[in-house]
C-alpha cells in the first residue's frame, strides 16, 4: 500500500494547476515541471518552470514546492524551463529555453549556489536539454550530468541539424563530451544514467538517423558501457522487426529500462528490460502472468532495486489504458505488473487516477502525474504530480523523535478528518494505514504503539476498558483521546 501526496502548487497559480515529477532522490526530494504566473500589463501567462518539491526543510529552503526559474537572459514571461533528474545531493539536471542546465543545493568547485548554470553547447551546436546525472559532486567527486544537444547539419546533407548525446564533467565546466552514433547512423541522445558515481559508466538513450523525413525514419535504443564512450545499438526480441525503440534508465547494476514498437501487434509500444547492455531484452509487456493485453502499449521509465529485496523494480504506464504501472521482478527471476491505482487507498482512489510513473527510488517510493479533484472528477480534473511513499520504520512516529507519546498525539488530532486533513503539499504521516483518510483507525494505531518505537507495540483498543487498562491515569490526554476514539465520539 502507498500513501498518495499531491505535490502542491507554487502560490498564485491556482488558475492554471498544472505540473508533472520526472526524479526524485532517496531523501523524498522531488524534481518535475509547474505552471508559473506573470502579469503583464494585465495579461496573464502561464509559462512552465523546472521545480524542487523538499519533504522537509533543507540547503535552505524550506518544505514544499520552489520554482526553479529559467537561465538568466531569456525572456521573463516566455522563458520555460523543466527539470528532468536529481541526485543524492540535490543537484538537478534539465532544460531551460533549450538549453541544458545544472542546479546545486550546495557550491560545487566554486560554481553557483542555487541558481540555474547553463552548460556549454554540443561542438558546433547551439542549444541542448539535460536529462539525468550521477551522485557525484561532493567529497571531492566530480558530477556527470547527459543529455543531447544540436550539432549543425547532418553528415550526409544539409536538411536538418544532428543531434548528439552529450556528457558533462564538473571536473572539465567549460567543455562537454560528444557521444558519436556508431556506422549507419547519425543522431544520438542521451536519456539515462546509472546514479554510482564510482562504478563503471553505463548510459541508455537513443541511435537514430540524422534528418526528419516522413515517414519518419527507424531507430532504435543506444546504451553506452562506460570505458570508451562507445555506443552500440541495443538487441531486440523476435518479431520487432524495424521497430522504433528508446533506452530511457539505467542501474548501477547495468540494467538498462525503456520500449520499442513490436510490429506483430500494429506497432504498439511494448516495456522493455535489459540486464546488460549486451543481453537480449525482457518484454515486460508478456513476461508478467497473465499478459498485458495485446492491444495495449506500455512503456518503461525508470529502474530501481528498493530494498529491502534489493531486486529491479520498474516504473512506468499502460497508454492505452492512461494507468502508472510497477512492474516487479521476484527471486526467482519472475516479473508481475501491478497498476499503481489499485496500491492506493480506497480514499485516495476516490481522488486521483495515476497516469504515468517517472521515476522511483531505493525506499519504493513513486513520482508521475495524475489527474487530481477531490472527490474525483475526470472531467474536471487538476493536472498535477504525486509522490507515493511506503510507511517509514515507526510510522506511528510523527515527529520523528524515537518515542510515540503526546506531540505524536497533537499532529494526528490537528488532521483527524474534516478540513484540516492531510494538508496538501506534504506528506501525510498522520495517514498511518496509508487508505487516503486520517480518521480513528489511525489514532488508534498511534495509540497502540504508545512509548518508544520498537517497544510501545500493543493490541488496537477495542472498547473504554482497553483504553483504561492501558492508559489509566497516568496520561490523561492520551486516555481521553483513546475513549473518544473508541466510542465514535471523534468520528
Amino acid at each position: 500500500m502507498y500513501r498518495v501526496t499531491s505535490l502542491g502548487e507554487l502560490s498564485g497559480v491556482a488558475n492554471e494547476d498544472w505540473s508533472e515529477a520526472y526524479g526524485l532522490n532517496n531523501l523524498g526530494q522531488v524534481v518535475g515541471q509547474t505552471a508559473t504566473y506573470y502579469d503583464n500589463n494585465g495579461d496573464d501567462y502561464y509559462p512552465p518552470h523546472a521545480f524542487i518539491w523538499l519533504p522537509i526543510e533543507a540547503y535552505g529552503l524550506d518544505q514544499g514546492m520552489h520554482d526553479l526559474g529559467i537561465i538568466d537572459g531569456q525572456d521573463l514571461l516566455r522563458g520555460d524551463s523543466v527539470a528532468r533528474g536529481i541526485n543524492e545531493y540535490g543537484h538537478v539536471a534539465g532544460t531551460s529555453g533549450g538549453e541544458a542546465f545544472v542546479w546545486f543545493a550546495q557550491s560545487v568547485s566554486g560554481f553557483p549556489l542555487q541558481e540555474l548554470w547553463d552548460l556549454p553547447d554540443v561542438e558546433q551546436g547551439s542549444g541542448g536539454f539535460g536529462w539525468d546525472l550521477d551522485d557525484g559532486g561532493h567529497d571531492g567527486q566530480p558530477l556527470r550530468v547527459v543529455g543531447y544537444g544540436l550539432n549543425g547539419p547532418c553528415p550526409e546533407d544539409d536538411r536538418v541539424g544532428q543531434t548528439l548525446g552529450f556528457l558533462w564533467i564538473s571536473s572539465s565546466p567549460d567543455v562537454v563530451t560528444a557521444i558519436e552514433p556508431p556506422q549507419g547512423w547519425g543522431d544520438t541522445k542521451l536519456f539515462g544514467i546509472n546514479p554510482d558515481a564510482a562504478s563503471r559508466r553505463v548510459l541508455a538513450g537513443v541511435l537514430d538517423h540524422c534528418g526528419n523525413s516522413y515517414p519518419p525514419e527507424e531507430r532504435t535504443a543506444g546504451g553506452l558501457d562506460g570505458g570508451g564512450f562507445v555506443l552500440s545499438e541495443l538487441s531486440l526480441p523476435a518479431l520487432f522487426g524495424g521497430p522504433v525503440a528508446e533506452a530511457r534508465d539505467a542501474s548501477d547494476e547495468g540494467e538498462l529500462v525503456g520500449w520499442g514498437e513490436d510490429e506483430q501487434h500494429q506497432t504498439l509500444e511494448r516495456a522493455l528490460y535489459w540486464q546488460t547492455v549486451l543481453t537480449s531484452p525482457v518484454n515486460l509487456h508478456t513476461a508478467v502472468s497473465p499478459p498485458l493485453p495485446t492491444g495495449d502499449a506500455t512503456v518503461a521509465e525508470a529502474i530501481g532495486r528498493p530494498l529491502p529485496d534489493g531486486l529491479p523494480h520498474v516504473v512506468g504506464w499502460n497508454k492505452t489504458a492512461n494507468t502508472a504501472l510497477l512492474w516487479n521482478r521476484d527471486g526467482q527471476n519472475q516479473w508481475s505488473v501491478e497498476d499503481l491505482n489499485e496500491l492506493i487507498g480506497s480514499e485516495a482512489q476516490a481522488d486521483w487516477v495515476l497516469r504515468e510513473a517517472y521515476d522511483i527510488n531505493n525506499s519504493g517510493w513513486i513520482v508521475g502525474w495524475g489527474w487530481y479533484d477531490p472527490p474525483f472528477n475526470p472531467d474536471e480534473g487538476d493536472h498535477r504530480a504525486f509522490l507515493l511513499s511506503t510507511a517509514k520504520d515507526c510510522p506511528w512516529d510523527l515527529d520523528f523523535d524515537g518515542h510515540v507519546g503526546s506531540a505524536d498525539l497533537l499532529i494526528i488530532l490537528g488532521n483527524l478528518g474534516g478540513d484540516n486533513y492531510c494538508p496538501e503539499g506534504e506528506i501525510c504521516w498522520s495517514d498511518i494505514d496509508m487508505n487516503g483518510e486520517v480518521n480513528n483507525a489511525d489514532l488508534l494505531e498511534l495509540l497502540a504503539h504508545w512509548g518508544p518505537c520498537g517497544i510501545g507495540g500493543g493490541e488496537i483498543p477495542q472498547n473504554v476498558q482497553d483504553c483504561i487498562d492501558k492508559f489509566g491515569l497516568g496520561d490523561p490526554e492520551a486516555l481521553e483521546a483513546c475513549i473518544m476514539a473508541v466510542s465514535g465520539g471523534l468520528e
